[in-house]
């Protein structure tokens, strides 16, 4: 299969260094995300410690939420890495935060996660799953709290930020316009 920044600009009609802006601007912007998930289920942890939520709903959909967009970070990271982003590095300027995101992305079943938490409501030909079977995905993924999910956050948004850093060092010049998120 051919790769490589050439064979990116034929795929896609567009120079490999608008590309590698493109993709570290998209990293940014994803350990953001992470990072403002992380934010948003701190704050629902102590609100939910000291009672208060004004509705109960608020704290259970609210980390659904936090959850949801973490995942779908994560799903669009798997899906843009394979498409275009490895083809913007030599092997040797690959991340090990980049198979480390893929290793938990396989081990904590992130891609079902975001299949059955976010776009749908059940596997294939299977009756929809309430939202307790569907929370308790999150459980069998291997956290146990809130907490315990929540304390992951960081580790992910820094793992991007290290693939993002990655595509500046390969393509000096990538940063170009896009403020560092620094967390």
């Amino acid at each position: 299969m051919p790769t490589g920044p050439e064979w990116l600009a034929a795929k896609y009609g567009i120079e490999p260094a608008e590309l590698a802006r493109r993709v570290f601007r998209d990293l940014n912007e994803a350990a953001k995300t992470v990072d403002a998930a992380r934010a948003l289920a701190n704050f629902l942890i102590q609100a939910a410690e000291q009672g208060a939520a004004p509705k109960p709903h608020l704290i259970t959909n609210g980390f659904r939420i936090t959850f949801g967009a973490v995942v779908l970070t994560l799903r669009r990271f798997e899906d843009d890495w394979s498409r275009y982003i490895v083809h913007l590095m030599q092997k040797n300027q690959r991340p090990a935060e980049a198979a480390s995101l893929f290793k938990d992305i396989k081990d904590h079943k992130i891609r079902d996660a975001a299949n059955l938490l976010v776009a749908h409501s059940a596997p294939d030909n299977a009756a929809p799953l309430s939202t307790p079977e569907r929370l308790q995905i999150i459980i069998d993924a291997g956290w146990k709290t809130e907490e315990d999910l929540v304390a992951w956050y960081p580790s992910v948004a820094l793992r991007l930020m290290a693939v993002r850093d990655a595509i500046r060092s390969a393509w000096p010049g990538a940063e170009a316009g896009a403020a560092a998120v620094q967390i």
